[in-house]
């Protein structure tokens, strides 16, 4: 699931939480809203269901990407 707003508090909801297991988030380094909220990535990171690699962060670091393969089957 995408992160509402970059991680904005004012977009997230605990209940989004029971919806998936993976969260990406994504953001500009330095941003003035301070977006991810640390909240954010507490509730995720600090989940009862939590496990390693639950949480992509996409920003401009080199070493952020995320790469996603669809595959249709028919």
């Amino acid at each position: 699931m995408l992160v509402p707003h970059h991680g904005s508090k004012y977009g997230w909801h605990n209940d989004l939480l029971t919806y998936t297991k993976y969260f990406v988030v994504s953001y500009g380094l330095g941003n003035t809203y301070f977006h991810p909220s640390s909240e954010v990535i507490k509730n995720i990171l600090f989940d009862q269901s939590y496990f390693p690699m639950r949480l992509f962060e996409v920003n401009q670091q080199p070493d952020s990407r995320l790469i996603i393969k669809v595959e249709q089957n028919y």
